[in-house]
């Protein structure tokens, strides 16, 4: 049986438009997870393995494109937001739904194993802010004078749908980094969830060097064939 192996942070920029107005809500310096389908071997009948395949499909519902969130076209921010909430629904609920089974896996295996678990109960509502925070601004946005109100609009409301669910991030990476230290095992998991710990709240969560050595950068970068 083959699992998929981690998935690498990448820097998603909010570079400018003309004016000044950013092309995406999140900071400048906004990471998200890239999609990496590299694989390595897991035992059979491995739990964890078992659920990448509705890993991939939770990572594929991607947010709706052509919102706009203009207070000055009420009909259309109505669309809007109704197309959103419905995208969140279906989101959310799958999130639960994978969160309760990794949850579940997580029973079952070795502490080392339980912690790639943890890991990925971080990851799945860690993509879910990032959508949010990493989505352009819709290019018609920027083609109306009040292009500045309209691209405020349109991060207001995506950044306070994101911000709970970074939270809930930030929850999940600590049980995932708490579970390591509790087992005293640190692996590319243990150190994936400090390693996100300090980008999403760096203030809270310093680099540990006595825990899980010196910071390190996420170990898969490149893909990789799938096994035949």
């Amino acid at each position: 049986m083959r699992s998929l192996a981690l998935l690498a942070a990448m820097t998603a920029t909010a570079s400018a438009n003309p004016g000044g107005v950013p092309k995406a809500c999140g900071p400048a310096s906004m990471t998200r997870q890239a999609r990496v389908t590299r694989q390595v071997r897991a035992p059979n009948g491995d739990p964890i393995a078992a659920l990448d395949r509705e890993l991939l499909a939770y990572f594929a519902l991607a947010i709706p494109k052509g919102l706009d969130f203009n207070p000055n076209e009420p009909a259309m921010r109505r669309r809007s937001a109704a197309w959103l909430n419905a995208w969140a629904q279906r989101k959310n609920a799958s999130a639960q739904a994978l969160t309760a089974k990794y949850m579940a896996a997580a029973a079952v295996v070795s502490p080392d194993r339980a912690i790639e678990a943890y890991a990925r109960m971080g990851q799945i509502i860690d993509d879910y802010a990032a959508s949010l925070f990493v989505e352009p601004i819709p290019d018609q946005v920027f083609t109306t004078p009040d292009a500045e109100d309209r691209a405020a609009a349109f991060c207001d409301t995506m950044t306070e749908a994101a911000e709970p669910l970074q939270e809930r991030a930030v929850y999940y990476y600590d049980h995932c980094l708490q579970h390591a230290t509790t087992a005293l095992v640190a692996n590319e998991w243990s150190a994936w969830c400090e390693l996100r710990l300090n980008q999403l709240s760096p203030e809270n969560y310093p680099m540990r060097e006595e825990l899980l050595g010196p910071p390190r950068a996420a170990p898969v970068i490149m893909p990789e064939p799938a096994a035949k």
